[in-house]
């Protein structure tokens, strides 16, 4: 989901990230459309593919933890905080 946010539209493949829908009830369509993404790209010529690779690179650099560990002290913090009124309230009682 992150992926379609980052690029505004559910990614594809030539985005270098194909985001597919996935629940607990459409293991076989998930499947098929893994087996057709892979087979597509098997197919595409050699130009396209090193775009779509550096489509991918640049996703993946936007992804790194340095990017989102900033997110990752924010929850803590908040659920510190959180925990931390928790037992103000226990204490009280």
């Amino acid at each position: 989901l992150w992926v379609n946010s980052l690029k505004g539209h559910p990614g594809t493949l030539e985005d270098g990230v194909k985001v597919i829908h996935r629940t607990d009830y459409n293991y076989s369509e998930v499947a098929d459309v893994i087996r057709d993404t892979i087979t597509e790209f098997a197919k595409l010529p050699e130009s396209e593919v090193q775009i779509i690779r550096k489509n991918a690179a640049d996703i993946a650099e936007k992804a790194l933890w340095k990017h989102f560990i900033r997110y990752y002290y924010e929850a803590y913090d908040v659920a510190l905080r959180n925990a931390k009124e928790r037992c103000k309230s226990y204490k009280q009682k």
